[in-house]
This record gives structure tokens, C-alpha cells and sequence, in this order.
């Protein structure tokens, strides 16, 4: 499965400081990361966190890169979609809320409508 970065040069830090990690030189891709989780811990789960946890055998300076393994073709697909569409989850905090009277619908519909005639 073949992704494209935005950064070269920082996948590339990234890539050197895991490969200096060998023998543990795993790449772990997560879903819903917590401080604390382990990779150790997780790849013991039948159900675990983590999205892929691929090795990496050499520092990559790319934009273009990819993931191999035995992956089903589902797999594959699941994985490029969630990766692809920059669908990983994010904690989302509400920072400001305000509500709307239904006045204001109704002058939306009579202005749409004079809009509409003068048209």
C-alpha cells in the first residue's frame, strides 16, 4: 500500500530515530493513541489500538512511501481509506456554542422568496 506525505525531510527524522531503535524499530501507526499505551501491550490484544506497525529497514527521505505486509485486499483498502482520507479520530473540544431563534428562519425564507420574484 503506497501513502503520500506532506513532509519528506520530518518522515525522515521520524524514520531515522525508529530505525535507531532496533531491535524495536516498529513504525506503530495508532487509533485513539493515549499517553501510556504500550505497543508491546496492545499487539497482545486481538482487538488492539493500532492501525499498522510496519518496520522500518532504512531512513526514508520521501513523500511517497510504502507499507508492506500480509495484508487481505480488504485490509489494505480499510487501511488506505482511514489513512487517505485523513480520517484518523480526534478528541474535539467545544470551544464556543451559540443558538439561532427561529426568527431568523423565517426571515431567511421571506427574503428567499423576494429574492425569488424579483429573479
Amino acid at each position: 500500500m503506497t501513502i503520500k506525505l506532506k513532509d519528506a525531510d520530518k518522515f525522515g527524522e521520524v524514520t531515522k530515530k525508529v530505525l535507531d531503535m532496533k531491535p524495536n524499530n516498529q513504525l506503530v501507526i495508532w487509533l485513539d493513541y493515549k499517553k501510556g499505551d504500550s505497543f508491546k501491550k496492545e499487539s497482545q490484544k486481538a482487538d488492539h489500538k493500532y492501525i499498522s506497525a510496519p518496520n522500518v529497514s532504512q531512513v526514508l527521505n520521501t513523500s511517497d512511501v510504502m507499507i508492506e505486509g500480509n495484508f487481505t485486499i480488504q485490509e489494505a483498502k480499510d487501511m488506505a481509506s482511514i489513512l487517505n482520507a485523513g480520517a484518523l479520530p480526534v478528541k474535539l473540544v467545544e470551544k464556543y456554542s451559540t443558538s439561532v431563534g427561529a426568527q431568523f428562519g423565517e426571515q431567511a425564507l421571506n427574503d428567499t422568496v423576494f429574492a425569488g420574484i424579483i429573479g
